[in-house]
């Protein structure tokens, strides 16, 4: 486990970790299967029990121009804002 913070009423774990795509993860993403991608896997706790888990795979390319999604907490709207924002200033 990389870190651990408080999000109000939850307890977040959040791993992050490169990892080889798998053939599913790799058609999704259009990466080769097995180039490595970026994967956070998180578990949201509630009075010590697991309510929710979630995973995301990102590929790196996506993670060099857009580090912040790489990140524990990357703000409000998380790695969804994070990508938003940057494609904004891209097209701008």
């Amino acid at each position: 486990m990389d870190q651990e913070f408080l999000i109000p009423g939850r307890l977040v774990e959040d791993d992050r970790l490169e990892t080889p795509a798998s053939e599913d993860i790799a058609e999704a993403l259009s990466v080769p299967p097995g180039a490595a991608v970026l994967t956070r896997a998180r578990r949201f706790v509630v009075d010590d029990r697991i309510v929710m888990t979630a995973t995301s795979h990102l590929p790196l390319d996506v993670v060099a121009a857009v580090p912040a999604v790489a990140y524990t907490g990357p703000g409000l709207g998380g790695i969804y804002v994070r990508m938003a924002v940057h494609l904004r200033r891209v097209i701008q």
